[in-house]
């Protein structure tokens, strides 16, 4: 690992601002509205499944992530 980050240098991760996350579009999860693909049950950022009436977050590419209220 050390080697590979001494190749590729130091890895910077660009953060959206709360602003931008607060305006994408939120639905609430429904495990019955027609989705067939296992992905699509699973939040893209920790992996877990959603509950029936979950409150996520919509990104352009369609995919969804929990809506975290801070």
């Amino acid at each position: 690992m050390l080697a590979l980050s001494e190749r590729i240098g130091e890895v910077k991760v660009k953060r959206v601002s709360d602003q931008v996350i607060q305006n994408l579009p939120t639905t609430q999860y429904s495990a019955t509205n027609g989705k067939s693909n296992e992905d699509e049950s699973k939040c893209t950022i920790c992996l877990m499944d959603y509950e029936n009436g979950e409150s996520v977050k919509l990104l352009p590419c369609s995919h969804r992530f929990h809506d975290v209220v801070s």
